[in-house]
């Protein structure tokens, strides 16, 4: 049993079991399940409540993605995380174990040698035992024979002594080639790091000098262009103030035609409306006149007062 979350959205909302779900086909019943549901219900793509609820449809697959992908990143993650320390284990595992077997080795090695140089001696010692049998053998010869295996002995310890001393000293040989060939290798390594330093530097001083003479080169650009720029302004400043100016000078000159032409039309309109008043007086006048022996100066007072508003309730329709 792995890791056990819960996933819940509108579409999808269970338990489920990080270890069997992350593996082949492990999310089948799950995207199956979503798939169920999403395709349940039909929705009318010719209305705007139909396609809204698509587009929330929509919205909810990619939320049921987003939380199994992101349950799936994590298990990722943590199983990385738990993989990391085994390997740096492993690792260290192994120099060290190396290390001691060279350690635990080397005696065996030295020992190994010493006792090939004693089964040697050994093996000189009994044939001269063998020899000095037969020498016994022979009276006469008893006391050089001796003598004989007395030097064979010290000659054979000798030897035993000097293949020693030299196993030992090819030991020491090969411990002090290993440290000048580790000692060339770092120094080798250290050089070329100078070296690709030394070439990266060179490069960046390159390629800065180039910056700077195309800055250059583009500020000088820059520069004429501005002032280029700078004169066209001003010429243009100028060519737009002649223009305002000139805008200015008809738009006064067309505001004055247009005052004097309201004021004439207004003036117009003032004397057609006295003369449509003046009318509609005196047809008003003439009527009244008429009306039980009204004079004429009593019809006109009557028709200033009605025309002023003073007569309450009563107006002329001009």
């Amino acid at each position: 049993m792995g890791e056990i979350i819960v996933v819940e959205n509108e579409l999808v909302s269970q338990k489920i079991d990080l270890a069997e779900v992350f593996c082949p086909n492990g999310l089948e019943p799950v995207i199956a399940a979503i798939e169920a549901k999403a395709r349940e219900v039909e929705y009318d793509v010719t209305t705007a409540k139909g396609r809204a609820a698509i587009g929330s449809l929509g919205q909810k697959i990619a939320s049921s993605k987003v939380l199994l992908d992101n349950a799936g990143k994590k298990y990722a993650e943590d199983l990385k995380n738990k993989i990391k320390p085994i390997d740096s284990e492993r690792k260290r595992m192994r120099d060290r174990l190396d290390s001691l077997k060279v350690e635990v080795l080397s005696p065996r090695d030295e020992w190994e040698a010493t006792e090939r140089a004693k089964i040697e001696a050994e093996e000189t010692a009994r044939q001269l035992e063998l020899d000095h049998a037969k020498a016994l053998e022979m009276e006469s010869l008893y006391a050089r024979e001796r003598e004989v295996a007395r030097k064979e002995a010290e000659f054979a310890e000798a030897e035993a002594d000097r293949r020693q001393k030299e196993e030992a000293a090819r030991l020491e040989k090969e411990r002090e080639e290993r440290e000048r060939r580790l000692a060339e290798e770092a120094a080798a390594k250290a050089k070329a790091e100078a070296e690709a330093e030394a070439a990266k530097q060179i490069e960046a001083a390159r390629l800065a000098t180039e910056k700077a003479e195309r800055e250059a080169k583009e500020a000088a650009v820059r520069a004429e262009e501005e002032k280029r720029l700078a004169v066209e302004a001003a010429e243009l400043r100028a060519k737009e103030e002649a223009e305002r100016k000139e805008r200015e000078r008809i738009a006064d000159e067309e505001a004055k035609k247009a005052t004097a032409e309201a004021e004439r039309m207004a003036a117009e309109k003032k004397a057609a409306n006295a003369r449509h008043r003046a009318k509609i007086n005196a047809e008003a006048l003439r009527f009244i006149k008429g009306i039980y022996g009204t004079t004429e100066e009593q019809a006109q007072g009557i028709i200033d007062a009605i025309a002023s508003g003073a007569v309450p309730h009563v107006t002329i329709n001009y």
